[in-house]
């Protein structure tokens, strides 16, 4: 079941949840940076880069050599600051309701390398 594979990461502030993401393994060496989301309030003071640091710390630690996300238009900016490269842009609908989203991708091979030699 893909609940009991999902590793779960948690940023909290004195007592309080500001933000979270999830790593899911997909097979074949490939993972899913997935729910990454901050509080508003928190918005552009580290917490998205040390989620994204901790998923990827992760994945490398589980012999994930790349990392694929969905992500929002919100999270796309920063996603591609940290190296992730867009595959495609394109509209999502969920519940008749539409959205631009970007599928992007990174490949943690180097990262990988360098975990395994800790």
């Amino acid at each position: 079941m893909i609940i009991e594979e999902t590793s779960s990461f948690v940023a909290v502030e004195n007592n309080v949840i500001i933000g979270f993401a999830n790593l899911i393994p997909r097979g074949e060496g490939g993972g899913e940076l997935d729910l990454l989301h901050v509080s508003p309030d928190h918005h552009r003071m580290g917490v998205g880069k040390a989620l994204v640091t901790v998923v990827e710390e992760r994945a490398c630690a589980d012999s994930m050599f790349q990392l694929w996300a969905d992500a929002s238009l919100l999270a796309a900016p920063l996603l591609e600051s940290l190296g992730y490269e867009v595959v495609e842009r394109y509209v999502k609908s969920v519940n008749n309701v539409t959205f631009q989203n970007t599928w992007l991708l990174k490949v943690l091979s180097d990262q990988f390398t360098s975990a395994q030699k800790r």
